[in-house]
């Protein structure tokens, strides 16, 4: 895929490559790696890895963004476990948009609207 490509379907590419974390957080740098190569390697032809470009895009955006799901994904991304599948990356970006469901599930409240008397 060329660069004009991901630029298409990923608004927050260079936030996301650029953006420097902690000197300690190295699996964060980890899944930045494999976020671009993902990216830059996928076949824009298929309309299923296109949904999954523009999804985990927003997704490390989110991470980049928020703290606390920076931590909730640094946690559970630990537990991930993938089978000798064809495309291991593929499956591993699965398993984020997965947690990261999971996540806005959970931390959606329902507001109700009271009336007024």
């Amino acid at each position: 895929m060329n660069k004009k490509e991901v630029l298409k379907l990923c608004p927050n590419y260079y936030k996301i490559i650029n953006f420097e974390f902690d000197s300690d957080d190295v699996l964060a740098n980890k899944i930045v790696d494999i976020y671009q190569e993902y990216v830059l390697e996928s076949n824009v032809s298929s309309e299923e890895d296109k949904e999954l470009i523009k999804s985990v895009d927003k997704i490390l955006n989110k991470y980049v963004d928020d703290y606390i799901f920076h931590n909730q994904l640094n946690r559970e991304i630990t537990q991930i476990r993938l089978s000798e599948k064809d495309n291991i990356i593929k499956e591993f970006i699965k398993s984020i948009i997965r947690i990261f469901d999971n996540y806005e599930e959970f931390t959606t409240r329902t507001i109700y609207i009271s009336k007024w008397i």
